[in-house]
């Protein structure tokens, strides 16, 4: 279990502890006999899941009689726990470590586990409201006690802002739900209302329970339970049928029922809310090579499982979220809320915030937001501690419709619907232009289609347009994107212009006329220049009528 696993209030109680655990685990791999000096250190007294892992292994070896070990065996039997690379950074902190180190470092690992679990239960009831006055008291005194009486703390140490942290430069992963897209923490989604959430966090907290597509690139290294609290869970369920009956996934019926677990929503206050996490941790918390894989909890939504008097107030918001990150045991946490009314149609993740509170993301580790452009869905990330390999994904609806049947057992067409969030093959920024460029080529042709229909409707009636006539009979187009077009059209040789000879004109404005060309002709005109007869004839309506002679008198 690494440190990060417990609740930010206990952090005062951690001590040391990573470091010295490293230190130690990095002696026995210098040396197997120093776990002759460990005493009764036990591997659950470990706080990191990988030390952990790798002192268990240790202590395996030296019960089997073995004097030394080879770190790259030991690495290749912990394949997805540590690298030979990890092995080697481990064992280079703890050279030159004597017996009675290794011994020291051992008492204060126990020591600190001890601490810890005489701690929390302390702290469950000190901040449990459903204890008693008093003993809520009672156990606020004792820690004060335990604080007081730490050994090896000089006075004012206890204070938890005196807790300095050991360290070294070696960086640390960060700690994923979702690889590259979610950390391991409280973290707030929000949408605008009708936006889709359900549809769409429901299916990626499923990936995060190992129920995903083969090849998703969001699939993460060991699946975790997700418990999903939910205000309509009959949405719910049609999703999961979705997904399941139709999504043609690989998903398992029961691989969902094993890891996905789905709770109606009740609204309670948040400290209520945040006992239930004891039991999730008790209950669906899996060991994977000896690290611990905790459940996801999400709360879908905000407003229908925490009980707020009025989520506008900054003091309860922070209450709320200190509730989940401090009390909920330590379970990474998704809270889905909903934009603020006036951001509606927003895209651009910088003006995106949650309703209501400003501190439910400013306390969060992670904001996220949901957002539509025209007919596509983006999942965005705002706040975060990490750099995000993907900023912004795309969520790709789907859907089915299927036979279901009503409370009388009659059948009905129902549309099963359900979002899957995947990188997208363009940027928010590339699609926007692609998608006005398509509606612009779309505007286009029928422009173009409008002009076509005008020129031949009016060539086959017998007094064909001009240009200055195309203008006026073509509508619901900008008059100079009409010009611009018919211009075109004449040099890619789809209409040609037909003179009246000037002693046929009737006036100065019918000088000359449009005509079509069909495929062919447009073809034989683009090779050879020339033009159909029968297009070229000036309709009577074009030219002057002809003057009869006038008979001659004889003599």
């Amino acid at each position: 279990m690494s440190a990060a696993a417990f609740p930010p209030y206990d952090a005062e109680l951690m001590d040391l502890a990573p470091t010295i655990e490293a230190q130690l685990v990095g002696y026995a791999l210098h040396d197997l006999a120093a776990l002759d000096h460990v005493g009764d250190l036990k591997p659950y007294q470990f706080e990191d899941g990988t030390l952990k892992a790798i002192y268990q292994r240790l202590q395996a070896c030296r019960q089997a009689g073995d004097t030394a070990v080879d770190p790259a065996v030991v690495a290749a039997e912990l394949p997805d726990v540590v690298s030979p690379a990890d092995l080697a950074r481990i064992e280079a902190q703890a050279q030159h470590m004597t017996p009675g180190r290794v011994e020291s470092l051992a008492n204060r690992i126990i020591s600190g586990w001890r601490d810890r679990d005489a701690r929390r239960r302390l702290l469950e009831v000190a901040h449990s409201p459903g204890s008693a006055d008093d003993l809520r008291e009672a156990a606020r005194r004792q820690l004060e006690r335990m604080d007081a009486a730490a050994p090896g703390r000089a006075a004012g140490d206890a204070h938890p802002l005196a807790q300095f942290v050991e360290y070294d430069t070696t960086p640390k992963a960060v700690r994923w739900v979702i690889p590259g897209v979610v950390e391991h923490g409280v973290v707030t989604v929000s949408g605008a209302r009708g936006v889709g959430k359900t549809t769409c966090i429901l299916p990626l907290a499923m990936t995060a329970a190992g129920l995903h597509a083969a090849d998703d690139p969001l699939a993460p290294k060991h699946w975790r339970h997700v418990v999903y609290i939910v205000e309509h869970v009959e949405q719910a369920q049609r999703i999961v049928a979705g997904m399941v009956e139709h999504g043609n996934l690989g998903i398992r019926a029961e691989d969902v029922r094993e890891r996905l677990h789905i709770v109606e929503a009740r609204r309670l206050d948040p400290a209520h809310v945040a006992q239930v996490g004891k039991l999730y941790r008790e209950r669906f918390t899996r060991t994977v090579n000896g690290v611990e894989v905790l459940p996801l909890a999400v709360l879908d939504t905000k407003s229908a499982v925490l009980a707020l008097d009025n989520e506008n107030d900054n003091s309860e918001g922070s209450r709320a979220v200190y509730a989940l990150k401090q009390g909920f045991a330590g379970l990474p946490t998704w809270i889905i809320g909903h934009v603020a009314k006036a951001q509606f149609g927003r895209t651009d993740v910088a003006a995106l915030s949650d309703r209501g509170a400003g501190s439910f993301e400013a306390d969060a580790i992670q904001n996220a937001y949901l957002v539509q452009e025209g007919e596509a869905r983006y999942l965005l990330l705002g706040k975060r501690r990490f750099e995000a390999r993907w900023p912004e994904l795309q969520v790709v609806s789907h859907m089915a419709e299927v036979t279901a049947y009503d409370e009388w057992g009659d059948p009905e067409t129902t549309t099963l619907r359900w979002g899957i969030v995947t990188p997208a093959d363009l940027s928010r920024q590339e699609a926007r232009k692609e998608a006005q460029e398509a509606a612009e080529r779309e505007r286009r042709g029928d422009m173009r289609q409008a002009i076509f229909d005008a020129v031949q409707i009016a060539w086959q009636a017998g007094n064909p347009l001009s240009k200055t006539g195309v203008k006026t009979t073509v509508s619901d187009f900008k008059k100079s994107d009409i010009w611009t077009e018919v211009e075109a059209l004449l040099s890619e040789g789809w209409l040609y212009e037909v003179e009246v000879p000037k002693n046929q004109r009737t006036n100065t404005a019918k000088a000359r006329f449009l005509v079509k060309l069909d495929t062919p002709e447009h073809e034989e005109f683009r090779r050879s220049g020339i033009v159909p007869a029968a297009k070229l004839v000036i309709p009577q309506s074009w030219r002057k009528p002809e003057i009869p002679p006038v008979p001659e008198i004889s003599a």
